[in-house]
């Protein structure tokens, strides 16, 4: 072939690639490897590129699968690797043919492993692995080589691509889940990673992708520029190009095909560790052995490591120290436009790691956190409904720290960028804590017209409970619009208690459940507004304002057994306030304004006396996860990495979750 362009259909008939899969043994040590390695390439990064390649090898790949399992080929490949990657960190300054050499070898590596996890079952996976010469088990070493490539070589503009590769072929290798059915056991393949000799490097390989994130080194120039030019690993060893691969890469397009794709195409090495870090933290909780329960390394260094800053004892062992507030500050400045697996990984942080909780509630800006959340919460329409929830439940531990609470009425919110994207109402100016409030309410009122999910909600109105206590000065567009819901779900209500009249009675379970849903949803908002007229009346007078004038919602369920007793407490206050009003326009001799109603209200709730209200239990609710969390994250996070990887995935394949139409179109562009 020369070092000429050949068409992508001779791959299946080049000599180099039948050797490697035919019955021939190779060993490590034959000359065969500098051959293969030793070729011209474009990095082939857009999804509908790595679909043409495997189009293209899937024959070959077919053959290697009957003939590797004794001619070993593929260990015989993965010792290569070892042996350059090793090399490889002694000299990754100077030798750019070795790290050409050893970038090859790991994408031959991880096309093969791609073609092993979605054609074969994990049995026959763990087959091609046999163990090596040694008796070592050669999936172990291949996850160890990867592992300290990770760490031990630096992140430089000619070692880029090769941290990619080495990210992505342990995603490729771990991405078996995604072919085996949801409910089945963890696969044995990730024993490898937390039993076997990569654990012991668990805490660095933690550390070093959070530095990734961190640092959110661009991709250099070649790996996203045209394929009308070539790219750097070609240009350092161009005199050594055999032309075997360069067939690869014919007429690759490098323009991002989709929206995701556009959106990391700059960071992919930021990208491509947090989405592993997701992997590493959300599978294989306990393993069961005969023994005892091992837990996850890998999990169990990321929720324990410290802030670098601080000095001290520890209460409990350290995995790492690093600068917690860069990481922090990071995540939350792209959880807006980045997706779901930042808000994922912020919330793991959040809820298991407790400098991170420290950090994030007592010296971060409330608004820094806040705001990227509730844009989320905002855009629940044009989001999944995975994004929001976990979103939602990120505000919910937030809501679970009073001091949070009292901060948020204290942060002002101009007409500025900060929420130029709210476009409900203009709003020059307004706490933090109303804005959640609005933001908050438009999510209840939007699930409960379309999505209907209980969960959604119920955490919606936990997290406005958990504020009640510290509302101040409530906008009055918010005090507004949690009267408008209440009215709203009231003749909702209204209207199921008429439709369950003239329902027969075998076709009534579905309206008694939305009767249901919609009297528990009334209950909470008035346990709500009742805790804020109970501890900080006088500095909510737009509530009060907004219940005196809306205070006809509340004749309809006076009577109700469910609401009465919170009611009564209501109805204390607005005939209060309705006498005090009465008397000051018989004063006035005329209607009294809105400015004067407000006064009226200011000063009548300093008279008020609270041991005419009906105590109740203050509200406070703690998000707690469930029992198995895995049930839940590990289909999350591989459609996280179906769609966000850069990766391309056979959509027919996949086995663990459903995929809507859009992605599956998203991730074969």
């Amino acid at each position: 072939m020369g070092a000429t362009y050949s068409s992508i259909s001779e791959l299946s008939s080049n000599k180099y690639l039948l050797q490697l899969s035919g019955v021939e043994k190779i060993t490590a040590d034959d000359p065969f490897w500098n051959q293969l390695l030793s070729y011209k390439f474009h990095i082939p990064l857009t999804r509908a590129d790595q679909r043409l390649l495997e189009e293209s090898t899937s024959s070959l790949c077919k053959e290697l699968a009957v003939n590797n399992c004794k001619t070993q080929n593929v260990n015989s490949l993965i010792r290569v690797f070892n042996r350059r990657s090793d090399e490889l960190r002694e000299s990754v300054d100077t030798d750019s043919v070795l790290l050409w050499q050893t970038y090859n070898a790991l994408f031959i590596l991880r096309s093969i492993c791609k073609y092993f996890v979605e054609n074969l079952t994990e049995e026959l996976i763990l087959s091609q692995f046999g163990d090596d010469e040694s008796g070592n088990l050669v999936l172990d070493i291949l996850f160890s080589s990867l592992i300290q490539a990770i760490i031990d070589i630096p992140v430089l503009a000619h070692t880029y691509a090769l941290q990619v590769e080495c990210i992505n072929c342990i995603l490729i290798l771990l991405s078996l889940q995604m072919f085996i059915p949801v409910g089945s056991k963890t696969p044995e393949l990730y024993g490898f990673l937390m039993k076997g000799k990569s654990a012991m490097h668990a805490p660095l390989l933690i550390k070093t992708l959070l530095n990734n994130i961190v640092e959110k080194v661009k991709c250099p120039s070649f790996m996203i520029q045209s394929s009308d030019n070539h790219g750097a690993l070609y240009r350092v060893s161009a005199s050594l190009a055999s032309g075997l691969w360069n067939v690869v890469t014919l007429k690759f397009r490098q323009t991002p095909q989709n929206k995701d794709e556009e959106v990391v195409k700059d960071t992919l090495l930021a990208n491509q560790s947090s989405l592993l870090l997701l992997v590493l933290a959300n599978h294989c909780i306990y393993l069961e052995n005969t023994e005892n329960l091992i837990g996850n390394p890998y999990r169990s260094a990321l929720i324990s490591f410290t802030d670098n800053r601080k000095e001290g004892e520890e209460e409990s062992p350290v995995s790492f120290k690093m600068n917690v507030s860069a990481i922090v500050k990071e995540l939350c400045s792209t959880i807006w436009p980045n997706g779901d697996h930042t808000t994922l990984l912020f919330y793991l942080l959040l809820h298991r790691n407790k400098t991170i909780k420290q950090y994030t509630l007592q010296e971060l800006p409330v608004e820094e956190v806040t705001l990227p959340l509730l844009r989320i919460l905002y855009d629940a329409p044009n989001t999944n409904s995975h994004h929001v929830y976990m979103a939602l439940i990120v505000l919910l531990m937030l809501t679970e720290d009073d001091r949070f609470n009292q901060s948020i009425h204290e942060i002002v919110l101009r007409a500025d960028k900060t929420m130029n994207w709210f476009k409900e109402r203009s709003l020059l100016e307004i706490s933090l804590g109303s804005f959640m409030v609005l933001v908050i309410i438009r999510t209840i009122q939007y699930n409960m017209t379309r999505m209907r999910d209980k969960y959604l909600h119920t955490n919606c109105l936990a997290a406005l409970a958990n504020m009640s206590s510290q509302t101040r000065r409530l906008h009055p567009y918010a005090s507004q619009r949690l009267l408008s819901l209440f009215d709203l779900l009231q003749k909702k209500r209204t209207k199921l208690v008429e439709s369950l009249r003239v329902t027969p009675e075998s076709e009534q379970e579905n309206i008694v459940d939305d009767l249901q849903v919609i009297e528990e949803v009334l209950r909470m908002l008035l346990e709500i507004i009742n805790s804020m007229l109970s501890h900080a009346m006088q500095l909510n007078p737009n509530l009060v304002y907004t219940l005196l004038y809306e205070r006809s919602s509340l004749s309809a369920l006076r009577t109700h057994p469910t609401f009465q007793d919170i009611i009564q407490n209501i109805d204390t206050v607005l005939a209060y306030f309705l006498s005090k009003i009465e008397r000051a326009t018989s004063s006035y001799g005329q209607t009294l304004s809105v400015p004067q109603v407000l006064k009226v209200i200011e000063d009548g709730s300093a008279q008020f006396r609270k041991d005419h209200l009906k105590k109740f239990p203050e509200l406070k609710f703690a998000y707690v996860e469930e029992e198995e969390p895995e049930e839940f994250f590990v289909p999350y996070v591989w459609t996280l990495i179906f769609r966000f990887s850069r990766l391309y995935f056979c959509s027919q394949r996949v086995r663990l979750f459903q995929l809507p139409q859009q992605s599956v179109e998203s991730n074969q562009d």
